[in-house]
Order: C-alpha cells, then sequence, then structure tokens
C-alpha cells in the first residue's frame, strides 16, 4: 500500500544532480542547525555556505547526497562540535562503491607513486579518492605527467584550488 513513501508519511530523498552539491550540503546543514537552534535564518545560512563552497562540485553527487541524509540526523547536542560532520563523510567513504574513473585513476595514481619511491595501495586511494568526481580525478591525474620532486606540490595545489 505505501508504493509511495510520501504517501506513507516518510520525506522522500531528493536526488542530489551534478553542479548542485553545495545547495545540497547547504540545504542539509543550514535546515538542521536552524532545527537545533542557529541564529538567523536557514536561507541567509544557505546563502552564505553557497558561496563559500563553490568547490564542493569536485564530489561525487551521490557522496553529497549521502552526506546530506545523515546531516538531517546529527543530534542538536552534537551539531555545533567541530568534526561532528565526520562520522557523514565517513558513512559516504563506506557506501560508495568504486566507479570507473575512480579505478583507472587509482591504478595511475599507485603506480606514479610506486615510481616515486612511495608506497600507495590501489585499495587505498579507492577509499582515499572515492569521493571524488570523475572530472577531478582527471585533473589529479595531470599530476602524474610531471616529475616525482613535482608531483606533491602539484597534488597539493589541485586540492586547494575551489
Amino acid at each position: 500500500m505505501c508504493a509511495l513513501s510520501l504517501a506513507c508519511g516518510e520525506p522522500r530523498e531528493s536526488v542530489v544532480e551534478d553542479g548542485e552539491q553545495a545547495t545540497a550540503f547547504c540545504e542539509a546543514s543550514c535546515a538542521r542547525g536552524f532545527e537545533c537552534g542557529s541564529p538567523g535564518s536557514s536561507e541567509s545560512c544557505r546563502s552564505y555556505c553557497e558561496q563559500n563552497l563553490v568547490w564542493f562540485d569536485r564530489y561525487r553527487p551521490e557522496a553529497i547526497q549521502i552526506v546530506a541524509s545523515c546531516i538531517r540526523d546529527v543530534s542538536c547536542a552534537s551539531f555545533f562540535v567541530e568534526g561532528s560532520f565526520d562520522p557523514c563523510w565517513d558513512r559516504a567513504q563506506r557506501e560508495l562503491d568504486p566507479t570507473q574513473s575512480l579505478r583507472r585513476f587509482c591504478r595511475s595514481w599507485s603506480e606514479r607513486w610506486f615510481e616515486c619511491g612511495s608506497s600507495y595501495a590501489v585499495e587505498e586511494c579507492e577509499f582515499d579518492w572515492g569521493l571524488n568526481a570523475a572530472w577531478f580525478l582527471e585533473r589529479m591525474l595531470e599530476c602524474t605527467e610531471g616529475t616525482c620532486e613535482a608531483l606533491p606540490q602539484c597534488t597539493d595545489t589541485v586540492v586547494s584550488v575551489p
């Protein structure tokens, strides 16, 4: 009888579209913050948040969907504590399956780090980078075209660019 979850009174989870990662994250965190007593309005929070998280498109939409859903369940007692969203990011890392682009990235990335004298297992790479969008991983792969000495600096530059 409850084929449509809305008909049963349960909120329906919206799908995060590509390009809407910051919006989805900000809507969830600001709405929950407001419910937990944050001063101001949820709308002003959302506007400020979206302006400061424009770089969130580097994450896979489905990762942000998991994180946003989890944030809605963070207790008010811990909501304003630093690191309160960490379990949500951890959950997304655990729940997302590796994509083909992630697997391709990690094979090349791990191989290049090995050639440069470091050890970085493909499985570890898949866990560490699994939340990132394909276009971001491609940009990171550009770092493997340079010298081993330039690899860490290139990586830091790509990761820090919003």
